[in-house]
This record gives C-alpha cells, sequence and structure tokens, in this order.
C-alpha cells in the first residue's frame, strides 16, 4: 500500500501537574499496528517520522508490503496510533487512534474529496470506565494498492548491480609506519580494509553484468601531492581483483602517503556522475562502499550533495568505519532518528540512500558487518527505480545447456570415432608388417 496521511487540529491531553504544557506544541508521529488473532493483541509494524512543532502535521509519502500491513488481507483491522515524541523521555505520550483496514482507506481514498477520519482518545470518567473523546482529525492525502516489481525481476532482466569503493587515506587511520596504523597488514591475516573489501568484492561480483566496478583513494598524498580522490583501477569484476588493487596502490605502494583532510564530496560527486551516465546506456545500479576512519571535514556540503543524489540518481551509499575510533561526524549523514536527513535549506531527502555500519559494532567480524551494510539495498534500489517509473527488462535468456550438452557429446562422440578409426589403422598397418614378415620368413626357410 502507498499512503500519506495528515492530521489537523490535534488535542493534546491535559496535564493536571503542569497546565502549561496544554499550550505548547506537540512533535506527532504516527505507528501502524496490525492484530494479533492469536491474542487480540496489537503489534507496531511501521512507524513514521517525527514532525516538529506541531498540531497539523503533514507526514511523508511511504510504501509497505501488505504482508507486513495486514498479511495480505485487506479486510484485517489496522491501527493507526498518534503519539507525541518526547526527546528526552523513553516513554511518548499517546495522542490518539484510528481503527480501520487497508481496504477502507484505499476505497475512501478514491473518492473525489479527501477523506477525513475521526481521531479518538480514551477519556477516564471521575467515577469509573472510560469514553472515547475525539481529539483531532485525521487526512487519507493518498492510499492504493499497487503492485511492485522485486529486485530480482530487475536483476533477471540484465540490470547490473555495479561496485565503487571509496577508501580512505587519510592521517586519521594512524602512522602509516606504525603497525596500529589501520592500513598495516601482516602476511597471515588481513586487516579491516582487506578484510571488508574481499567479502564486499565477493558478494557483488555475483550481480555484476561486466566489468563496472571500481575503487577509489580520498585524501591521499602521492608523491608529495594531496589527492582529494584517485582512481586505484577501474573496468573490475572479482573481489580478488579489487584486493590486490587495494594492495598494489597502498600497501605495496612507496610512493604513497596519507594526507591529512578527509572530504567525501568529491567520492559522492564522482559516483554520482558516473552512475547518472551509465544507465542512459543500459540499466544498472552503482553501489558506492566508503570504507572511512571517522574523519569528514566538509560534513555540510556532503549532506547536501547526498540530498541531490537521492533525487534522480541509481546510487545507495553504504559507509563502513574501520577502527574505534568516534564516528558521530558519520553519523550525522543518515539524519537522526526523529526525521530524515535534511539539506542546508531545509528540504528532506527525497529517498534513503545511506546505511552506516562499523567493524566495532560486530567484533570486528567481516562478514556481519558486510552483510548489515548491504540490509537496505533491495529497497532502496527497488524504490529507485519505481519513483522514476522504469519497470524490469524482459528476463534474459538463460544458456542452453541441452543444446551445449549435446554439442558437447558430439564432439567427444566425433573424437572417440576419430581416436578408433586411427586405431584400426594402426592396427590393419601392424597386420599388414607381421604378415610380410611371417612370408619372408617362410621363403627363407
Amino acid at each position: 500500500m502507498e499512503f500519506r496521511f495528515s492530521c489537523q487540529d490535534l488535542i493534546k491531553e491535559q496535564s493536571l501537574i503542569d497546565q502549561s504544557k496544554v499550550l505548547d506544541k506537540s512533535n506527532p508521529y504516527f505507528r501502524l499496528e496490525r492484530l494479533n488473532r492469536e491474542d487480540q493483541s496489537w503489534e507496531v509494524v511501521w512507524k513514521s517520522e517525527v514532525v516538529k512543532d506541531s498540531l497539523n502535521p503533514t507526514w511523508m509519502e511511504a510504501r509497505l508490503p501488505l504482508q507486513l500491513l495486514c498479511n495480505d488481507e485487506q479486510e484485517n483491522p489496522l491501527k493507526i496510533t498518534i503519539w507525541d515524541y518526547e526527546k528526552h523521555s523513553s516513554s511518548h505520550d499517546l495522542m490518539g487512534f484510528v481503527e480501520s483496514t487497508v481496504a477502507e482507506l484505499v476505497t475512501k481514498a478514491k473518492e473525489r474529496t479527501i477523506p477525513v477520519l475521526l481521531v479518538k482518545r480514551e477519556k477516564r470518567k471521575w467515577f469509573g470506565g472510560s469514553k472515547l473523546k475525539t481529539v483531532g482529525l485525521l487526512k487519507v492525502l493518498k492510499a492504493s494498492v499497487i503492485t511492485i516489481p522485486s529486485m530480482l525481476q530487475y536483476l533477471s532482466g540484465g540490470c547490473s548491480l555495479d561496485l565503487m569503493i571509496g577508501i580512505d587515506c587519510t592521517l586519521a587511520n594512524g602512522e602509516l609506519s606504525s603497525e596500529k596504523c589501520l592500513h598495516y597488514a601482516a602476511s597471515h591475516w588481513l586487516n579491516d580494509y582487506q578484510a571488508g573489501i574481499q567479502k564486499l568484492g565477493t558478494i557483488m561480483e555475483n550481480f555484476a553484468r561486466g566489468k563496472h566496478s571500481n575503487i577509489w583513494g580520498y585524501g591521499a598524498k602521492i608523491r608529495d601531492e594531496v589527492k582529494d580522490i584517485f582512481l586505484m583501477a577501474d573496468h573490475l569484476c572479482l573481489g580478488k581483483e579489487l584486493l590486490r588493487v587495494y594492495d598494489k596502490n597502498i600497501v605495496e605502494n612507496p610512493d604513497f602517503a596519507l594526507g591529512p583532510s578527509a572530504k567525501l564530496q568529491p567520492l559522492i560527486q564522482a559516483a554520482t556522475f558516473r552512475t547518472i551516465r551509465s544507465s542512459k546506456r543500459r540499466q544498472c545500479y552503482t553501489v558506492l562502499c566508503i570504507f572511512t576512519a571517522g574523519k569528514v571535514d566538509d560534513l555540510q556540503e556532503t549532506i547536501d550533495l547526498i540530498c541531490t543524489a537521492a533525487e534522480d540518481a541509481p546510487l545507495s551509499i553504504v559507509i563502513i568505519g574501520v577502527g574505534n575510533r568516534d564516528f558521530s561526524a558519520v553519523e550525522k549523514l543518515l539524519g537522526d532518528e526523529t526525521e530524515r536527513l535534511r539539506d542546508s535549506r531545509g528540504i528532506p531527502i527525497a529517498r534513503e540512500i545511506v546505511n552506516f555500519v562499523s567493524f566495532k559494532q560486530f567484533a570486528g567480524n567481516a562478514t556481519e558487518v558486510v552483510a548489515e551494510a548491504l540490509k537496505d539495498i533491495p529497497e532502496q534500489f527497488v524504490a529507485h527505480f519505481v519513483n522514476n517509473g522504469t519497470k524490469p527488462l524482459p528476463p534474459v535468456a538463460a544458456p542452453d545447456f541441452g543444446a551445449f550438452a549435446v554439442a558437447t557429446a558430439v564432439s567427444k562422440n566425433g573424437k572417440k570415432s576419430k581416436d578408433s578409426l586411427s586405431r584400426s589403422r594402426s592396427t590393419s598397418s601392424m597386420n599388414v608388417e607381421n604378415s610380410g614378415s611371417k612370408s619372408r620368413r617362410s621363403s627363407k626357410r
């Protein structure tokens, strides 16, 4: 179901302790809850972003699978609960609720006028019991059931999942000559960069259509010249190729040194231009994986560029933290827990494209780190193509293994017949020679 809601004239619950809070504006968000028929309890399946300082909020458009909302049964009860977010408290105040179904919301949304539902709140009576009180209006701005293609359908149609890797080459990694440097590599173990590149490349090579992956460095000094970004190698595919390029350009390169500043904007800009240019020639989607030691020197410029890229670039950005340093600056690229990322003009990001995970969250386990980093890619992948009205291409025909087997058998049989013919010829010639020698022996006698 694709939906968008807003509320009008919400009323905050009066506080008997502090009556001045009634005049304050709230920070409303809503939850979608479905009924668990086994124990008749309500289960939270999704929650919206928070709209700050408003009693007339309008939330962003969202899209959820019916399996999650109502177990694919559109008549199942659905509850929309509206809450007042409290930043400094783990418990939030319930402002009201609306009980409905997916079928009812979709049917009402087809009407010419915007459907309005009453928001109710339970009010306790002085002498026991309770009654429902109207505390606002819920407007159904949009509600429709649509069919969404899966990521597998796009990949089956020939869409390529390209990989672009960015490596932090700044002094945030530590002194290059020290064993504590994050780029330090030994023959008997892999550092976090090597482990992450190998695992990521091995997974992504299964979804590539050709050699379109590449690996970059940012913030390095090459022959004493500071490089905001530099291309290590292009036209790659296999994970072992990516790992070999990292070793050659960083671990084994005598001209390589760590630089002073970490700027992500040039790297993301290069990825954005590259993937937009590639998408004009073929159906593709790019995953930019940035390995970082935690330093970001152009935070606001990077946020603005991410918000711009989210509008039309077939791109997802995965950021993997290496080492045990503070990653608070990097986490600001995700927005906060109450709302989406916003650019310097206050405009929210069109779709979520950034995910962050660090090695220290999983005690250095590269498999778990990469799995967590890539978990949102299918949703972001499909969201881009659906938002742009791009449908999957017809499935690419699988190789005809039957014809291949027949051709192989024929070639083998042909080879066998030739071998048997040559053996028969050699045998006959040997018989002729043997018969000749016998006749010569008999004549001598």
